[in-house]
């Protein structure tokens, strides 16, 4: 698709044109296997935002230059060149905008997907888009976070976890399953477990456990585990309070029982 010789019409004129987009029809070939459908106007903005990136600089013509560039430096036009020593940079920042692209397209193809439509209406808007290729990036790697919080959400009573109780130190610790346990443990601890995504993604992710520490019944301690090595991340009372020494000792007690062997 390139045009190499016919003078551009974006906002920059780039000498040689033709092959700034061979780059950008290159990453598009590698990257783009689930973005076929919205073809047309995702390279449609990518040859746009790629005449504004780093990689294209003012430039004085030369001789071997095209007609039409000749005919714009005569006429005291300020002309642009893709510089192929950057062409890597270019590169890079197109497959970060096109991996983020393809995880949005990812939830606009799935018929459940709580997100869906907003994924298939970003992904149809880009035509229209006028900003450059980080801002892009921003919104896709935003929406993609939006779209797993809100597949988490919906899917928050599938198990993730095996049960495990541990009961050490006069506590009886019970490990969350399910996102929906780290919700309902928010709640009775008033802190951020309740709404926050973060902590969704993580546990969703294997990359850390939570626990619920009791005494009698009465919440005790939220325990963060790292899931992999069992180090402790954070020990806290209700709303995220300072446990006091006697509990905060029990605490410490009731992690050490817990390298012990219990249900993965």
């Amino acid at each position: 698709m390139s045009i190499s010789g016919r003078q551009p019409s974006s906002t920059r004129d780039v000498i040689n044109v033709g092959e700034l987009r061979g780059v950008v029809d290159g990453v598009w070939a590698v990257h783009a296997g689930a973005l076929a459908q919205y073809r047309a106007g995702l390279l449609a903005f990518l040859y746009r935002a790629a005449v504004e990136h780093e990689a294209v600089r003012s430039a004085r013509i030369r001789q071997s230059d095209p007609a039409w560039a000749h005919a714009k430096a005569a006429r005291g036009s300020r002309l642009h060149r893709f510089y192929r020593a950057d062409s890597e940079l270019l590169e890079l920042d197109l497959e970060w905008l096109l991996d983020g692209l393809s995880a949005v397209a990812a939830a606009a193809c799935q018929s459940d997907h709580p997100m869906r439509n907003q994924a298939a209406a970003f992904l149809r808007g880009f035509p229209h888009r006028r900003d450059d290729i980080f801002a892009a990036s921003y919104d896709a790697q935003r929406l993609v976070e939006r779209a797993v919080i809100s597949d988490l959400r919906l899917n928050r009573h599938r198990k993730l976890r095996n049960a495990a109780v541990l009961t050490a130190a006069g506590l009886v610790g019970v490990r969350c399953r399910s996102v929906a346990d780290i919700i309902a443990l928010g709640h009775e601890a008033r802190n951020c477990l309740r709404w926050s995504g973060s902590y969704w993604r993580k546990f969703a992710a294997a990359r850390i456990d939570v626990w619920a520490l009791r005494r009698d019944g009465r919440l005790v301690a939220v325990n963060e585990l790292d899931h992999s090595s069992g180090r402790v991340r954070s020990l806290t009372g209700p709303a995220n309070a300072r446990l006091p020494r006697p509990e905060l000792r029990a605490g410490l007690r009731w992690c050490r029982a817990l390298s012990g062997p219990y249900s993965a």
